[in-house]
Order: structure tokens, then C-alpha cells, then sequence
């Protein structure tokens, strides 16, 4: 007898955009014809809480979310919502955790509280924290996890949900499978090579009068970051037909007849440009009404006539990783561009009519005062372009070369490394970014 799943999606995440990911292996599921339902208890726990909607909002989200302390007094304060929402959960057998960087914490407080109620209850996890070159064994130590899936989900998850529904041996490629001596490392499980054959995402669980929705046209980055996670997690880099993309946005305005704005929930939209060209030559005779953004790479073929492009296919609003207003300190990062290229691209952006915000690292190893003066001076060029400019100082995210290769850096990585990690010499620590950070934010009206 198949048994019933429920994906759950918990705080905290983008709460301007409900989550693809749960949506579309809600879908996957349904083909094949597995019992699944979507849990957005992210943005159900927001709108039940105005009087704590800020937190969802914070300059400092690792000090909120990624804090045990801070989370048990929300669970706290929140009890009743809190059981209402476990108590939603009560019939499905198997529950499926999605765990990011910034929900983690309050995923597993959130599974105590629910193994408390209901110890029989099946939990599975999925997502960037458990993939295999970041946490899955430290949340088989917690005891809360009966498998933990490696990798992506679309192609093992219905195997072992197949197995468990017939009571067959667990073991499936892709996933570490708790045992009675410990978990059990199944092995990997080749990727999904055409992202073409995967189901549209099946938001279901929104309100008909749904305006905002994001889907995914690729997964992977072609680009090489230092301080990023994403090639790691995704490689290699594959992307979806730019008919298969659209089809999907038309699909979904045929089921919210409001939809005005699709989020391209990837690494970057413009990885491959021959698709992504297609892709707006498409959106622009289609004329659905429908506008769209994402994060986008600085490409010597973003181009003003690209640009213009781009706004008659309606492109709305773009993310530029610009990082640093110092080439010595791009050319660390290995980013494939220069300042000059990163400010002309933002001028076309800027004269095509189409918003965007920068995302601006700071304090990255190898940054001295000089750069970072030059970036300071590189603020000042793009205020009069953008005045959403992101500020982070430089996070240690294990998966990315930062963090895998911190003694070549001269890093050195305490317990709370991700924010706190300093080099050797002195030169760069909290303190020293912490600084620099402050010292823009009187020239920015956003800091992340």
C-alpha cells in the first residue's frame, strides 16, 4: 500500500516566492502516482506572525536562523502555531524535509517536537544541506533522519518510497539509510541528465490569486567562484529548452490567471546564451503578460542591443554578482570579468529600462584597505544606476573552494567558521569585515 508523503518547506526562505523545489517533486510524485502534498510553512508561519515578520527580513539572517538558542524561543513563543502545524501533518505516513543553509535549524527543532507526537512517522530529507559534500552525516547524528538523499531527488526518491511503501530493504542509490549500526552510505545515482523530462511544478498548494511564482531553467553555474557553493552541488552545468521554459510559463499563467512575475530560480539565467537568447525571442512573440528576473552572469555578450532584448521579453528585474570594485580581488574570486565590463553591463541594464540589484562580498581573502577602497569608489559610480546594493561580508560556506582549500588561503576555520573564520596573519578577521561593511552601508539602501 503506497503511503503518503507530505514535503515540507520551513523558515527561512525567500518569502516573496514560494518554493519550487518542493513543488515541482510534488510533481514528480503525482506521475508517478505516489500520494504528495506541499507544506509551505515558511510563508504560513510569516503571515500567522506579523508581529514577528521582521525576522524574515533581518540584515543578519546566520545570526537568526542559523542560531539554536534564537530558534527555541521562537518555537517558543509561537506554541500554539506550532502544534497547529504539526498537527497538519498527522495524516501522512512519510514526511520530506527540504534543508537549506538558513532552515536547518529550525527543520530539525521542528522534527523533535514532531517525532515527540508522532515517533512512527517516516522522515526524510533532501536539499543543498544534505548533499554529500556538506552536512548528510551530521544529520544522521541527530537521530531525527531515516534517510538522507545525497544528491537529487527526482529519480531516488520514488524508488525508495516504492520500497518502503512495499516493505522491501531500504538501501537506494542516493541516499544514506539509517541502520541499526549506523547510517548506511548507498552510493550515488547518476543526475537528471534532460532536465526537458521533468514534470511542470505543481503549485497546487497556492491561493488561485497567486501573482509571484519562480521554476527553475537550469541548474549548475558555469562559473568558478571561490566563496560559492553552487558548482559544487549542481555540476555539471545543464539546462532546460528554451520551449520547455516557456511552455512551463504559460502553463502555470493558465492556472493563475494573475501570474505576473516568474522568478528563474537558478545559479544564473544566462549560463548558455544561445538558450537564453531563444528563451526571450519566445517570451516576446508569446506576450503573456508575464515578467521575469533571476541572477544574472556579467558576459561580454550582454551587449545594449542584448539588453534591449531582454526588456521587450520582459525582463523585469536581474541580480548582478559583482562581488568586488577591485580586479585584483575579481581575479582572486576567479571571476571571468573586470570592473570596466561589470559597469558598462550595468549602464546597458540601466538604459534598457530594467531594475536590478549587486551583490557586493566583502572582505574576501586577499582584499586589502587599497581594494577595498576601490570598491568603495565602485559603489559610488553604481549608486546613480541602482540603490539596491547587497553588502555581505565574506561567508565561509563548506562546498566552496574557500572553505575545501582554507590552508592554501591561509584561513583558519574555528567551530563557528562561517561567519568568524580569520587568516593567520592577522589581516582579516570578523572585526576587519565587519568594519568594511559598515563603512558602505551609508552608501547602500540594502545590506543582506
Amino acid at each position: 500500500m503506497e503511503k503518503k508523503l507530505a514535503l515540507v518547506q520551513c523558515p527561512m526562505w525567500d518569502i516573496e516566492f514560494p518554493p519550487y523545489n518542493i513543488a515541482l517533486i510534488c510533481a514528480v510524485l503525482k506521475g508517478k502516482r505516489f500520494e504528495a502534498e506541499c507544506f509551505d510553512f515558511n510563508r504560513s508561519f510569516h503571515d500567522l506572525l506579523p508581529q514577528e515578520q521582521y525576522l524574515w527580513n533581518i540584515s543578519n539572517p546566520y545570526g537568526f536562523w542559523q542560531s539554536q538558542k534564537e530558534v527555541l524561543s521562537f518555537l517558543g513563543r509561537n506554541k500554539n502555531i506550532i502544534e497547529g502545524a504539526i498537527s497538519s501533518l498527522e495524516k501522512f505516513e512519510i514526511l520530506g524535509f527540504t534543508l537549506q543553509s538558513l532552515n536547518f535549524v529550525f527543520a530539525v527543532e521542528l522534527i523533535k517536537k514532531i517525532k515527540e507526537r508522532y515517533p512512527e512517522k517516516i522522515i526524510l530529507a533532501g536539499g543543498p544541506e544534505c548533499f554529500i559534500n556538506f552536512s548528510p552525516e551530521y544529520l544522521m547524528s541527530t537521530g531525527m533522519f531515516d534517510a538522507v538523499c545525497l544528491r537529487e531527488a527526482e529519480i531516488v526518491l520514488p524508488e525508495l518510497l516504492r520500497k518502503i511503501s512495499n516493505n522491501e530493504d531500504w538501501r537506494t542509490e542516493g541516499f544514506l539509510i539509517k541502520t541499526g549500526d549506523g547510517p548506511l552510505d548507498c552510493g550515488q545515482k547518476e543526475l537528471v541528465r534532460c532536465l526537458d523530462e521533468l514534470p511542470f511544478a505543481d503549485f497546487g498548494f497556492l491561493n488561485e490569486q497567486t501573482e509571484k511564482i519562480s521554476i527553475s531553467t537550469s541548474r549548475g553555474c558555469i562559473a568558478h567562484c571561490s566563496f560559492c557553493i553552487e558548482k559544487s552541488h549542481w555540476s555539471p552545468h545543464r539546462f532546460r529548452s528554451a520551449v520547455s521554459v516557456v511552455e512551463e510559463i504559460a502553463f502555470q499563467k493558465s492556472r493563475f490567471s494573475k501570474l505576473k512575475f516568474v522568478y528563474l530560480n537558478d545559479s544564473l539565467i544566462n549560463g548558455n546564451m544561445e538558450g537564453f537568447s531563444m528563451f526571450c525571442d519566445l517570451m516576446a512573440v508569446r506576450e503573456m503578460g508575464v515578467n521575469w528576473g533571476g541572477h544574472i552572469l556579467v558576459r561580454k555578450e550582454m551587449t545594449k542591443g542584448f539588453l534591449l532584448k531582454m526588456k521587450i521579453a520582459g525582463a523585469e528585474r536581474l541580480n548582478f554578482g559583482i562581488e568586488s570594485g577591485s580586479d585584483s580581488v575579481l581575479k582572486i574570486m576567479k571571476k571571468s570579468f573586470d570592473t570596466d565590463l561589470a559597469l558598462r553591463t550595468l549602464e546597458y541594464t540601466k538604459d534598457a529600462g530594467i531594475s536590478f540589484s549587486v551583490n557586493l562580498v566583502i572582505g574576501h581573502p586577499g582584499e586589502s584597505e587599497e581594494d577595498f577602497e576601490k570598491t568603495r569608489r565602485f559603489v559610488n559610480k553604481i549608486r546613480a544606476l541602482t540603490d539596491c546594493i547587497h553588502i555581505n561580508p565574506c561567508y565561509v560556506l563548506k562546498g566552496s573552494d574557500l572553505f575545501e582549500n582554507h590552508k592554501k588561503w591561509g584561513m583558519v576555520l574555528p567551530e563557528d567558521y562561517v561567519t568568524n573564520w580569520f587568516l593567520a596573519d592577522g589581516s582579516n578577521d570578523s572585526h576587519i569585515r565587519s568594519a568594511r561593511v559598515n563603512a558602505l552601508l551609508g552608501n547602500c539602501s540594502y545590506r543582506s
